[in-house]
Formats: structure tokens, sequence, C-alpha cells
């Protein structure tokens, strides 16, 4: 088993989307703002002595990937937007983990918002 607590992370911090989510008809034809965190596992050793890209995990790549997903996505639980998200980041190379944090701001009745984290690992 695998102590991440050993890999780097590279973090994509407050990552605004205007994104089709929701179980009620209001939801289902009116974009709201989901915040993505994210934590990308990798180790950056490499990249770290080389100084080279090539070297290192193109986190604009990651960036731009959960936003152009996000916001084309039509699912209806945040749940299967975060595992739908999380399964390709997991797919780009140098990734051996992911931790991901959704915030749906328009859940929340009392709350700032509702949010959900999943982790999701490659095999080992």
């Amino acid at each position: 088993m695998t102590n991440f607590d050993e890999y780097d992370v590279i973090l994509i911090r407050d990552l605004d989307c205007n994104c089709i989510i929701g179980i009620f008809d209001e939801e289902r034809t009116r974009r709201q703002t989901v915040r993505i965190n994210a934590e990308v596992y990798t180790d950056l050793s490499q990249a770290g002595a080389s100084d080279d890209f090539n070297d290192a995990l193109n986190y604009s790549e990651v960036e731009a990937y959960l936003k152009h997903e996000a916001e084309k996505s039509e699912f209806f639980l945040l749940e299967k937007l975060a595992a739908h998200l999380a399964d390709g980041i997991l797919k780009m190379n140098k990734v051996k983990a992911v931790r991901l944090t959704l915030d749906k701001f328009e859940a929340a009745s009392f709350a700032a918002s509702i949010a959900v984290r999943i982790f999701r690992k490659n095999g080992e």
C-alpha cells in the first residue's frame, strides 16, 4: 500500500466553473457555480532537478481539463461530477492520485456551500 503523504502535490485552488448540476428542474436549465479544488499527487523530483518542462506534470493541462469537463457536463450529482473529473486526471501521465473538493453554493440553505471531497488513486 502506498503512503500518498510521501508524494509531492500540485494544488489547483478555487477554480470556478459554471455547470448544469442538480436534480431539480430549475437546476437543469440554469448554470450554477461549482468551485473545484484539486490536489494532484505526483513526483516532482525529476522536474525539480532538471528544470525541464518535459519532466513536469503540466498543471495548466490539468486546470484546463477540469474547467472544460465540468462546464460541458450535465450530471445530476456532484458526486458523479467529482468521480468523472478524478478518472480523467488519473489518466494523465505522472499522476499517482488525486483529491478533489467540489463546492456547490446554491445547494445550501444556511451554509456557504455544500461540498463533496473524493480521493482516487491509480492501481498499485
